[in-house]
């Protein structure tokens, strides 16, 4: 009977221990990330093509998606992103200043801006499609955002869970 005990006591322990182990990491990876934010605009067609009866082609436009991250450390490598099941090359582009005006929602017409606090730097991440197909590491819920980087050699992953929709520029 105390062996049993001992047996799950034991169990729990190292339950607990790796649950720690795990949560600590996850925590070191991303702590250079302050805040983070992602946005996708739908891009107003210039010239709409027609058919022969002059009725409207309906094309599909695609949604372009930008990140921006309030960070205390430049020296992130960002590697690649998913929407989805989608995957985007990213391509980080360092912002000047300490902050930067995104654009306006579409839902309420609110601008929306994005400020640095004093030390820490803003990077816009624009994600590219990519025609290969790599499964996401993790579950990418539809709304979700992951997006993957190296850190001090590390391979983390960074989910957003609301990406937001803004006006295309022309009504801006």
């Amino acid at each position: 009977m105390a062996s049993l005990l001992f047996f799950c006591s034991m169990k729990k322990m190292i339950a607990l221990v790796m649950m720690i182990v795990s949560i600590a990491s996850c925590a070191q990876m991303n702590k250079s990330i302050i805040k983070a934010s992602a946005y996708y605009t739908i891009p107003t067609p210039g010239t709409i093509p027609v058919d022969d009866g002059g009725n409207e082609v309906v094309i599909k436009r695609n949604k372009v998606y930008n990140i921006f991250l309030e960070v205390n450390s430049n020296s992130i490598e960002w590697t690649k992103a998913w929407v989805a099941d989608q995957l985007f090359n990213v391509i980080p582009l360092t912002v000047k200043g300490s902050s930067v005006e995104i654009g306006k929602k579409k839902s309420d017409d609110k601008k929306v801006v994005m400020g640095a606090a004093k030390g820490n730097s803003l990077v816009q991440l624009e994600l590219s499609p990519n025609d290969s197909y790599v499964k996401p590491p993790q579950a990418v819920k539809p709304g979700e955002l992951l997006v993957a980087g190296k850190f001090k050699g590390k391979l983390f992953y960074y989910k957003i869970s609301n990406v937001i929709e803004l006006a295309s520029p022309e009504y801006q």
